[in-house]
């Protein structure tokens, strides 16, 4: 070989090997069909991140082409969206819908008899997937009871308020995302948008027979160990 052919030969790039072959199947990432996630499938880690996603989005509640004039508020994650009497009757009955779901899931049987003249339906909407992850059914309601939370047993059963309170019928948070505040963004945004030209007070909200995570919850958001209850 001359000496010019092996200099130039010494120049040329060295090539190295940086993916073993240990008989895999593929090393092409896996775009779920039903989630979208693109994951690589020979990965523990990337499967266990695509499980997790795929169950949430799969199981996932979802609203979409909902309009623009029910945008309440908006937020980093998501808009809270309302649904009342003036909206479109296609819209009462996905909000219908929507609440059916959450009462199988929160394993309530007893049906509600929705009058949309006076219930309002909210809805915490992740803005890139259409996913609901908070839902609150408000109405109003004319009788109530007093709950004192320091001392459970004692309720006053012959309270009745003679004029109009926001009853909170339901209130849900998707399980990946409590703690977030999200309850809290809905209950804000009924107190303010509810009644119009009038923002109720916290301790003035009553609530359909909270379970004790939603009395603790209310107690926190009341900031009172008094709670109307119906």
């Amino acid at each position: 070989m001359s000496m010019a052919l092996r200099a130039k030969n010494n120049n040329e790039p060295k090539l190295k090997q940086t993916l073993l072959d240990a008989g895999q199947k593929t090393v092409d990432a896996t775009i779920c069909k039903r989630c979208g996630m693109a994951y690589f499938p020979n990965s523990a880690e990337d499967k266990a991140a695509h499980a997790k996603y795929h169950n949430f989005t799969t199981s996932a509640i979802r609203l979409r082409n909902f309009k623009h004039q029910y945008v309440l508020q908006q937020f980093l994650d998501g808009s809270i969206y309302m649904i009342g009497c003036t909206s479109p009757a296609s819209e009462q009955k996905k909000a219908e819908h929507v609440r059916e779901l959450v009462d199988n899931e929160l394993g309530i049987t007893t049906p509600f008899n929705c009058l949309w003249s006076e219930t309002k339906a909210y809805f915490y909407i992740e803005d890139c997937s259409d996913i609901v992850l908070g839902y609150c059914l408000a109405h109003i309601v004319h009788r109530v009871h007093v709950l004192d939370l320091t001392d459970e047993s004692n309720i006053d059963t012959e309270t009745e308020m003679n004029k109009m309170l926001c009853g909170i019928a339901r209130i849900w948070v998707h399980p990946d995302h409590r703690r977030a505040r999200i309850a809290t963004k809905l209950l804000d945004c009924v107190r303010t948008n509810f009644f119009f030209g009038i923002v109720i007070k916290r301790a003035d909200l009553a609530f359909s027979a909270p379970t004790d995570d939603g009395r603790q919850l209310f107690k926190k958001y009341t900031h009172s160990n008094r709670l109307f209850i119906y």
